[in-house]
């Protein structure tokens, strides 16, 4: 490819991603203090979650040091900051945290399946809606808490653990019971 048609699709690219990133800065500037004072140095993008390396001004006018925001985006189309920290900012970590989600998805279907299953909910419920009531709620959002900490869990360890504990929960809700001191 000659120069010039080299330096015409750079300069189209750079045209076209000019304002892809404004939905995802426009969700971190919404939590900062002094959102005009941002300076960023990086944007990864992967699916529905992202992550910003940034440095802002704090309360007393003084830019604090680079932080980095990790953003997920919710089912309405919005980017929602989830954390705000000095933590990385990788293609790697995002892929991590998808796997995460991921896995989350799937635990939720089957706990969803296994009330069907049992009439704890009624067949036509397509998801589990924290503001619903029903029978067993509290010890099913404790088995989806115990879930999404194994999914998070790092090493094997701290994985088996919480295996272990989830097992007993979905052990309950298979015989139809909700007795949560069981997983204590």
């Amino acid at each position: 490819m000659n120069p010039a048609s080299k330096a015409f699709l750079v300069a189209t690219f750079a045209a076209l991603t000019v304002g892809c990133d404004a939905d995802v800065k426009s969700a971190l500037e919404e939590t900062l203090r002094d959102p005009d004072s941002v300076k960023y140095e990086e944007i990864i993008r992967l699916g529905d979650r992202a992550c910003i390396r940034y440095n802002a001004k704090n309360a007393y006018g003084g830019y604090v040091g680079v932080n980095t925001a990790h953003l997920v985006r919710l089912s309405g189309g919005s980017w929602f900051v989830e954390s705000d920290s000095d933590s990385l900012c990788s293609t790697l970590m995002l892929e991590r945290k998808i796997s995460v989600d991921n896995a989350n998805d799937v635990a939720e279907a089957e706990v969803l399946n296994l009330l069907k299953e049992k009439g704890i909910l009624p067949s036509a419920v397509s998801e589990l809606d924290p503001s619903a009531d029903y029978p067993c709620k509290d010890f099913v959002e404790e088995v989806l808490t115990l879930s999404r900490l194994r999914n998070e869990a790092v090493d094997e360890g701290e994985r088996s653990l919480w295996d272990d504990k989830l097992s007993e929960g979905m052990a309950s809700l298979r015989l139809g019971k909700c007795d949560i001191a069981s997983l204590q």
